[in-house]
């Protein structure tokens, strides 16, 4: 980690200690000062060593620094394997040049609805149908290209 962010990140604790630790606005400024030895009233004045000296005070008062409730934690495997789902679907979309409401017209076929105007948002789909839907887009991929029928020039 790089100097500034560190500071920035000992800054915050600092701040996140105060407040676990109830310390009034006086009393947070006086041990500051004292750190500082007259120095500065603000944590953002501190240098580096005064920081750490800071944060062992506070550490021996009682505060205990806890990560926060979703550090270290990724999204689960199966919200990545429907993000890798979603990805593929518009990749298939875009390498036919298709709308993501051909997509959208595939699910409502699957489900079996015929009125049109119901929204069959892909983001709103199980897995099952979502493999279903790019089963389709890749058997459609794979069939020849229409013939052109533009009239000859």
């Amino acid at each position: 980690m790089n100097r500034p962010d560190l500071r920035a990140k000992e800054i915050t604790l600092i701040h996140i200690a105060k407040a676990h630790l109830g310390l009034d606005e006086a009393t947070y400024r006086a041990q500051i000062q004292r750190i500082s030895q007259g120095r500065t009233t603000s944590s953002a004045a501190l240098t580096a060593m005064e920081r750490d000296r800071l944060l062992a005070e506070y550490r021996r008062a009682g505060w205990v620094p806890t990560a926060p409730k979703r550090a270290g934690r990724g999204p689960t495997a199966a919200v990545m394997e429907r993000r890798a789902m979603l990805t593929k679907v518009n990749a298939l979309l875009a390498e036919q040049r298709l709308p993501w409401a051909y997509a959208e017209a595939i699910l409502r076929r699957q489900r079996g609805i015929t009125d049109t105007t119901v929204a069959c948002p892909l983001a709103h789909t199980t897995d099952v149908e979502l493999r279903g839907v790019i089963a389709a887009l890749h058997r459609r991929g794979k069939r020849p290209p229409p013939p052109d029928r533009s009239p000859p020039p």
